[in-house]
């Protein structure tokens, strides 16, 4: 008995559309409502991402800046690379408090 390598039939959007429509009868405005929260809530974390993000950027930017700053006694005080290493362990904090690390029990989000 031949074995067939026939692929099974696929269904475009208009007729996958036309197929599962029936199913949704009653549900349509319950599925408009979702599709309505979901599409805000990906917006939110989109805008709320970049927010941050710009708000980090901005904060190493004056801690950068307010090293270069420094007099040179103070650099000099400090071996090589100490400074940058004390720059960049200070990030951890301020994205600690987006963890558990700072809300004990339940996630506030």
């Amino acid at each position: 008995m031949p074995k067939s390598h026939a692929r099974p039939a696929t269904l475009s959007v208009p007729q996958t559309i036309r197929r599962f429509v029936p199913l949704l009868s009653g549900l349509r405005w319950r599925l408009v409502v979702a599709i309505t929260f979901y599409l805000v809530q990906v917006n939110a974390t989109v805008v709320t991402g970049g927010v941050t993000e710009s708000v980090l950027l901005r904060l190493r930017d004056q801690l950068y800046a307010h090293t270069q700053r420094l007099a040179p006694h103070a650099r000099n005080r400090f071996g090589d690379g100490d400074l940058l290493s004390r720059n960049t362990a200070t990030s951890r904090p301020s994205t600690a408090c987006c963890r558990r690390e700072w809300f004990p029990g339940p996630s506030p989000w």
